[in-house]
């Protein structure tokens, strides 16, 4: 115990001796005495090693390509105003930490290399420009930055095809951003920076190098906003953004090609301008923590201010999103989602919240694979829940919350071919099925107790494979209508199912009959049918009509005696004593 105290008590010692270095050639409003630094005019041509106290920067310094610039420990460059350093060639700035005794007092003084201007105002002079600097010998350690950021550029600026290793420096008092780090460039360390106090952000950078930001840095208390701003681009290298003590703001659209993975870290908070999307066609790995959620939101709190997450055609099996929170987007009416999915697109979604979000919370396409939909609650989103067609429903169950959106009071489910076997679940909200469906030969269709279901106008529900609809009497299965009005809906139609699992029970069929022979539920060709306890009502015509194959082998008596009928336009039961002569394919 107490050589750990002993260790922070030396750490306590160092932080305050270079805070106290800095504090002194602070934002003081003080002139500062130059008259006997070394003037430094020209061009450096040569490689170079700058090792005076003080050096006065009465013009542009260009430190062309293949050159090097090396600045010793404990040197201060004074710029004058409208002053710059640009390197095209290599900037090699290492300053000296200070060193304790054991008994923790001063051994050697900290010596870090200060970049300055003649006057303390902020944007005095240019700043720093590395330019196309592809160099390995750029290194930038123990340095101060200040007063530059003239001419509405950051006093940091790395651009072009350079590379930038930079660690323990401070950005201050800069005139605009303190650093903007452009696309194509190789950030080999962005460690323990301060950018502090500059009259516009901490700094900006483009997408494909937010990985070289974390938590190490401060960029706190900058007049702008505490935010780094970050350009969006195309993503083409795997990469992660980690989670940094401020948000990023993404300016501009961000697509991750085809073949390529974002992981974004738990804790990260993103905020997206106005109109912004990310794209995905590769792969989207944002996977945050109970504790450590992952924010995507709006730079602005406003409804749609945003247009959200777009899937487009991203198969990637290491498509993940769990512990999120996504909020305030859907803005393209395109898309009316905070997440879309097109094309054969792979979606694996858990605990995570859609909410206050224009048009709906998620759309997925017919052809979205959906690995696991669990623990999502979508809520106070303008539109509905979500939408999402019949051969995904089986991916969503109870576990997740669809209720309080301010459009819909369903989840919304268009209709399409359902291919494999598969169970529907009961949900918190009722389901809309707003398109007709076949539940294909040889496919089994399990609906679980408790489950309900609204149909929109002249929807049919078609069995060539099996259905299985088994409720309980305190929990029946509900067939229902968006208007309660006879013959809203197509109603069930089995076509040839001759599958003896075909099965009702505590069924309720409402407000059907709107297809052929006008019949709640129809048995075409030879279909089976066991059904018990269960209830059709309110059918345009017939409750339930057995074709001519069908009432051969299905008995309508029994049909009447097991089940309750109510309030249907026709006869309960109707069973064909002949061919019809007419054939019908719905």
């Amino acid at each position: 115990m107490k050589k750990t105290n002993l260790a922070l008590w030396k750490m306590s010692i160092f932080t305050t001796i270079i805070g106290i270095f800095t504090m002194g050639c602070g934002n003081s409003g003080t002139e500062m005495e130059i008259d006997s630094c070394t003037i430094l005019a020209n061009d450096i041509t040569v490689d170079t090693t700058l090792e005076d106290s003080c050096y006065n920067v009465v013009g542009n310094i260009n430190v062309p390509s293949a050159t090097l610039l090396t600045i010793k420990e404990g040197t201060t460059l004074f710029f004058q105003e409208g002053t710059q350093l640009k390197v095209n060639g290599a900037l090699r700035a290492v300053g000296e930490f200070a060193t304790l005794e054991d008994n923790g007092s001063i051994k050697t003084p900290s010596k870090p290399i200060r970049f300055t201007a003649v006057h303390p105002i902020n944007g005095y002079w240019d700043g720093i420009y590395i330019y196309d600097s592809n160099d390995p010998r750029n290194e930038l350690n123990n340095i101060i930055i200040e007063y530059a950021g003239g001419n509405n550029v950051a006093a940091l600026n790395v651009d072009g095809t350079s590379r930038l290793n930079i660690k323990n420096s401070t950005i201050q008092y800069s005139g605009s951003d303190g650093f903007a780090i452009g696309s194509n460039n190789i950030i080999e360390e962005f460690t323990k920076i301060t950018s502090k106090e500059n009259d516009g952000f901490a700094g900006s950078i483009y997408a494909n190098s937010l990985y070289a930001l974390d938590k190490s840095s401060i960029f706190t208390d900058n007049v702008a906003g505490d935010y780094i701003i970050v350009k969006g681009e195309t993503i083409n290298k795997n990469q992660s953004w980690k989670a940094l003590n401020v948000p990023t703001v993404i300016t501009r659209d961000i697509h991750i090609s085809r073949g390529t993975m974002l992981t974004i870290e738990p804790g990260a908070t993103i905020l997206f301008d106005a109109s912004t999307q990310l794209r995905v066609e590769g792969a989207l790995k944002a996977i945050g923590t109970a504790e450590q959620p992952i924010i995507l939101s709006g730079k602005q709190k406003i409804v749609g201010y945003w247009d959200g997450i777009y899937l487009d055609k991203a198969s990637d099996d290491q498509n993940r999103i769990s512990h999120v929170v996504l909020e305030y987007a859907g803005g393209d009416s395109d898309y009316n989602g905070a997440i879309y999915t097109s094309g054969n697109s792979y979606i694996n979604i858990t605990d995570t919240t859609i909410r206050y979000n224009k048009n709906n919370g998620f759309v997925l396409g017919s052809n979205t694979e959906i690995k696991q939909f669990k623990r999502v609650t979508s809520t106070n989103n303008e539109g509905a829940a979500g939408i999402l067609h019949t051969n995904s429903l089986h991916a969503i169950d109870n576990s997740s919350n669809f209720s309080e959106n301010l459009g819909s009071e369903y989840l919304i489910v268009k209709g399409n071919s359902i291919v494999e076997d598969q169970t529907w679940s009961p949900l918190n909200v009722p389901v809309l099925i707003e398109g007709s469906f076949t539940v294909e030969p040889e496919v089994k269709l399990t609906i679980k107790a408790g489950s309900q279901f609204t149909f929109d106008s002249g929807v049919l529900m078609r069995v060539d494979g099996s259905l299985i609809s088994k409720g309980t009497e305190s929990d029946p299965i509900i067939f229902s209508a968006l208007q309660q009005t006879a013959g809203y809906w197509a109603g069930i139609y089995f076509y040839n199912s001759e599958e003896r699992k075909n099965e009702m029970t505590y069924t309720n069929v409402e407000y059907a009959g709107g297809g052929y022979r006008n019949a709640a539920i129809y048995l075409g060709g030879e279909s089976l049918l066991k059904i018990s306890n269960s209830t059709i009502t309110d059918s345009a015509s017939y409750g339930i009509y057995l074709e001519y194959d069908s009432a051969k082998r299905v008995d309508g008596q029994t049909l009447v005696r097991k089940n309750n009928f109510h309030n249907n336009n026709n006869d309960d039961v109707y069973e064909e004593t002949r061919r019809s002569q007419s054939s019908f394919y719905y």
